[in-house]
């Protein structure tokens, strides 16, 4: 028997094609199961409300309990409750239950994460990151390139920043020039849906304060601890 390089057998490449696409079925039956479960919650809070009524009523109401009797079969009731407090208690055993696999899909998945959006409560912390990020992972330029070409001059930011115009009609930003260049082009409106790509790292500024970024899974994980220190949120799409 021939084994490969790691002494294990080959991937079974049709069988991993065809888990793929069951699991993304899967995740989406079972999260619009969920969304739907939002009425199941509201019931339940229903639930827990008009009992919490009634028992207050009875601590107060001499009259409460033979009147409870009167308007209520009271067997029906407490069959019922029990009934929802086993599916519950069931629901919590298997959640309970399936916690670790749940934490290993997790990790699994997450070792495949080459994206992030980074929510930050000011534009300056947003520029932080870019700049620390470019530092850190030792990247020398980066090309900018605004949404709309066409319509805008950016021959200012060219002469201020002593910028080279490239044939596809982004700018070349050398990494010293990033930590002033960005408040620059906000301070000029031109910064909402533009980009600012290298090699490795591609950043799209949904907002000053909103990035998207595609970079290798290392590098995503290493800009995740530095967007937690400047404050920010992380988004999973």
């Amino acid at each position: 028997m021939c084994w490969g390089a790691l002494g294990s057998m080959p991937a079974d490449k049709q069988s991993i094609g065809q888990t793929v696409k069951k699991l993304d079925k899967e995740l989406i039956s079972a999260n619009k199961l969920l969304v739907a479960g939002k009425e199941i919650e509201a019931s339940l809070a229903n639930v827990m409300a008009l009992t919490g009524f009634l028992e207050a009523q009875g601590d107060q109401d001499a009259v409460f309990t033979e009147y409870f009797k009167e308007v209520s079969d009271r067997r029906v009731l407490i069959a019922r409750f029990k009934e929802l407090d086993k599916n519950l208690s069931g629901l919590k055993k298997f959640l309970e239950e399936i916690e670790p696999d749940k934490i290993k899909a997790d990790l699994f998945l997450e070792g495949f994460r080459d994206f992030r959006t980074y929510y930050f409560p000011e534009s300056s912390k947003a520029f932080e990151l870019v700049s620390k990020a470019f530092e850190l992972f030792s990247l020398e330029r980066a090309f900018f390139k605004i949404q709309f070409l066409g319509t805008v001059n950016l021959n200012d930011a060219i002469e201020r920043f002593s910028l080279q115009k490239q044939q596809n009609q982004s700018l070349l930003v050398p990494r010293d020039k990033i930590a002033e260049f960005l408040p620059y082009v906000q301070s000029k409106g031109l910064l909402k849906k533009s980009r600012l790509d290298n090699e490795s790292l591609r950043i799209l500024f949904n907002s000053g304060n909103e990035l998207f970024i595609e970079a290798d899974n290392a590098k995503i994980r290493r800009l995740d601890q530095i967007a937690k220190q400047l404050d920010a949120e992380t988004w999973d799409s």
